[in-house]
């Protein structure tokens, strides 16, 4: 039973997070090149499934969607202070698509929709975009009712900073050409929410080999490969003269 919310524990995110990005529908247009995400037990592919976490693997009750994307396009309760990129050219676009300054778009449903199918032991998938969700109908109460596409989330506060990434050994968080821990000084505001809150800090990476760093937009679902072991639109071997054949 994965909902054992221990009070000893410290909860980052809540099993109510991690069950909506469970059983909404995955972002079908990301590049995943030869992963096959699957279906699992709800007949669907979540957003528990990524490239990264093909399995659905859960580790704690974040949303892997979120966790291995950024700015991620749904709405969080995550705030965002800093980011560090080795192109600050990028800089522009995540400070315009953070949170902390723009709206997010969701797919609303009835209150109390999603436990009480869980009661009954359906688990509908949940659209993630505003031309499925506002097509779709959904039996609730004894009736039928259409859900609402929302805009909302943004926290009205300064967009994060966005500063070069400091140098640090391949894989490794440490030491940096000065010999000093690399590190970043942010002053705690005076406005914090809560005196008890939880400092997130991602190490994303995008593989060096994908056209435009991976931050190209038709670096998409259309180069994705038709099964396992297939080849995908980016042709790796023929750039960097690697064999084209499994050995």
């Amino acid at each position: 039973n994965y909902n054992n919310v221990q009070t000893n524990r410290g909860l980052h995110e809540t099993v109510w997070w991690y069950d909506m990005c469970r059983f909404r529908e995955a972002n079908r247009g990301l590049y995943i090149a030869d992963q096959d995400l699957g279906k699992g037990s709800l007949g669907y592919v979540g957003s528990e499934r990524t490239r990264q976490n093909n399995g659905g693997t859960r580790r704690g009750y974040e949303c892997p969607e979120e966790r291995d994307h950024y700015p991620y396009w749904h709405p969080t309760h995550w705030r965002d202070i800093a980011v560090f990129t080795n192109d600050v050219k990028r800089c522009d676009y995540y400070k315009q698509e953070s949170q902390n300054v723009k709206n997010k778009g969701y797919c609303k449903y009835p209150d109390n929709y999603l436990q009480f199918k869980e009661a009954q032991g359906h688990y509908p998938m949940l659209m993630n975009n505003k031309a499925e969700c506002e097509d779709q109908w959904v039996e609730h109460g004894g009736e039928m009712v259409q859900p609402v596409w929302m805009e909302k989330g943004a926290w009205n506060m300064d967009p994060p900073a966005c500063l070069p990434s400091p140098w640090s050994r391949d894989n490794h968080h440490g030491n940096n050409m000065d010999g000093f821990m690399n590190n970043y000084n942010w002053t705690v505001p005076e406005d914090i929410l809560h005196k008890n809150c939880a400092l997130r800090l991602r190490y994303n990476i995008t593989a060096g080999e994908l056209p435009g760093g991976g931050f190209d937009s038709n670096i998409n679902a259309t180069l994705n490969a038709e099964k396992d072991d297939a080849p995908t639109g980016i042709d790796v071997a023929t750039t960097y003269g690697l064999p084209t054949e499994n050995d």
